[in-house]
């Protein structure tokens, strides 16, 4: 949905409303002025973050393709792994952690009522009451979505049951990666003795030099 805009010599209030500039106090054009300011600013530096971690990344695929060649390998093609690369020196350390985060299908909740099926057949002798809380906890989320974790911890058990290893495949099969995500760690050290500093680029953790003055 766009957004509307407002006709010359008119402010769209939080209504959605257009009120004519002069019904509009000096403050609150102050207010939207500082605001939608702050808004630009942070889009610009979203953007130059995402233009740093792109960067980042086609700078580290190239170092792997050059050491690659480097050591006369022409067929290797399992990229994606954790890197940590440094400086001739030393003192700069560059990391990079993939995660890959998985969801499940609608295969898990087959699995689950499997699962079901099988803890009502289990006897007392069978360790009955913790496999009752693994496969219970399996629907333990807020959205009442089957718990991964849980999941995990269904699939390594193995128990001598068909119905629980039909359940487990399914469990294992409903699993696909959703998305991955890439963590960048720079460090460096100004002398070999000193301990790394990491370059956090986190708004958070920063404090602005003093000196620093928003503009007019």
């Amino acid at each position: 949905m766009s957004q509307k805009k407002a006709r010359p010599g008119y402010m769209i209030d939080r209504f959605g409303d257009e009120i004519p500039n002069r019904l509009v106090s000096p403050y609150d054009k102050k207010r939207d002025q500082i605001v939608r300011r702050i808004l630009k600013r942070y889009e610009k530096a979203r953007t130059d973050l995402e233009k740093v971690q792109a960067e980042t990344l086609s700078d580290l695929d190239t170092l792997e393709e050059a050491a690659l060649a480097d050591a006369n390998v022409t067929d290797f093609k399992a990229k994606g792994g954790n890197v940590t690369v440094s400086s001739y020196d030393g003192l700069i350390t560059v990391r990079v952690k993939n995660r890959v985060f998985s969801a499940m299908d609608e295969r898990a909740s087959i699995a689950k009522s499997l699962l079901d099926e099988f803890v009502a057949e289990l006897t007392e002798g069978q360790e009955k009451s913790d496999i009752i809380a693994i496969v219970n906890s399996l629907l333990d989320t807020p959205n009442g979505g089957i718990n991964r974790t849980a999941a995990l911890r269904v699939l390594r058990l193995n128990l001598k049951s068909e119905k629980f290893r039909k359940a487990k495949e399914l469990l294992a099969d409903s699993m696909y990666a959703s998305q991955s995500k890439s963590y960048i760690y720079v460090e460096r050290k100004s002398d070999r003795a000193a301990e790394p500093e990491q370059i956090v680029l986190d708004i958070a953790k920063i404090t602005p030099a003093k000196e620093i003055k928003p503009a007019p």
